[in-house]
């Protein structure tokens, strides 16, 4: 077992100038604002109050949190459900955590 046991890939993402574009399924679970944190050694992406959704669907997490998951602009960020919590991780190292 990894880090993210029976998890659901809800989509992947690829980073722009420090935006990540949210697939559909995330945006309507999220709603218009987004906020990222680290919890337990993961990143956590949550609805409520912080950054602002645009019209194209994308939203800047943060520049920490970005140089946490170690990804920068052209690299592919996934986003992966488990239980209620949505969390992101860089796309290379999904294999890795998820056995």
């Amino acid at each position: 077992m990894g880090k993210f046991p029976y998890v659901r890939i809800l989509g992947i993402s690829k980073v722009e100038r420090g935006r990540v574009y949210l697939p559909k399924s995330v945006r309507e679970r999220l709603g218009p604002s987004v906020t990222a944190y680290v919890s337990g050694g993961r990143v956590v992406v949550a609805g409520g109050s912080g950054s602002q959704v645009d019209g194209r669907g994308r939203v800047s997490l943060g520049r920490k949190i970005l140089e946490y998951l170690g990804v920068e602009k052209g690299d592919m960020v996934v986003f992966l459900e488990k239980g209620r919590k949505i969390y992101l991780a860089k796309a290379d190292r999904v294999n890795a955590e998820i056995e």
